[in-house]
């Protein structure tokens, strides 16, 4: 149950998020315009954001209610946008920025990347495993997964297409063997489901101890 205290931490939280949101999307807007919605770190901050807004008008609504637990589709959200950004965090961190050192500041530490990339995964997963209601059933796995592909697929025909470059280095097939985009594919998406899977497990975990520790 959501006590009072928790919904205010959580209130604080959401809102914190949605600002961090709002100021990193007005920085990639600034330099992409709308082509941001090509990288899957701008599609997971967007879930984010909204998440986060509806997280928000649905806890001052539910204030003064004794029993408040966000719906299973809101919690269902919340993990996804919590399993994407932390894909997002890691993928810069173990792979973008090795492949590209000169731009680690600003893909951690400064402009949109320090907003994208470092603050809004890190709190979005503090956030959905310590404090927020839980998405307990095991299709939650699907939904980080699904995502992830749908995204892959589309980049991947954009790119035969020649409607989009990459945007990222794996993605972009008519640069490179067919072989090296399916096997970073088929990597990226077990990596995504392993995420999932550690999430959901540090979330069942979580909920074992508050129980444990309050009943």
């Amino acid at each position: 149950m959501l006590t009072k205290i928790r919904k205010i931490i959580l209130s604080l939280l959401m809102l914190i998020t949605f600002f961090i949101e709002i100021k990193g999307f007005g920085l990639t807007f600034r330099s992409l315009g709308t082509g941001i919605f090509i990288y899957y770190t701008e599609i997971s901050n967007l879930i984010a954001l909204l998440s986060a807004a509806v997280a928000l008008v649905y806890l001052i609504i539910k204030f003064k209610s004794t029993s408040c637990e966000f719906p299973n589709w809101l919690s269902a959200l919340r993990f996804l946008s919590a399993t994407m950004l932390l894909m997002t965090m890691l993928i810069t961190i173990f792979v973008l920025v090795p492949h590209s050192p000169h731009l680690k500041d600003s893909l951690l530490f400064s402009g949109y990347g320090l907003y994208h990339h470092t603050l809004a995964p890190i709190i979005t997963l503090f956030s959905y495993l310590c404090l927020e209601p839980h998405f307990s059933k095991k299709k939650a796995l699907l939904l980080p997964l699904g995502a992830t592909f749908i995204y892959g697929l589309f980049m991947v025909i954009f790119n035969i297409l020649g409607k989009v470059d990459g945007p990222y280095f794996f993605l972009r097939v008519t640069y490179q063997p067919i072989k090296t985009t399916v096997i970073w594919s088929i990597a990226l998406l077990l990596l995504v489901l392993f995420f999932a899977t550690i999430i959901y497990l540090l979330s069942l975990l979580v909920d074992y101890l508050k129980r444990k520790i309050f009943k």
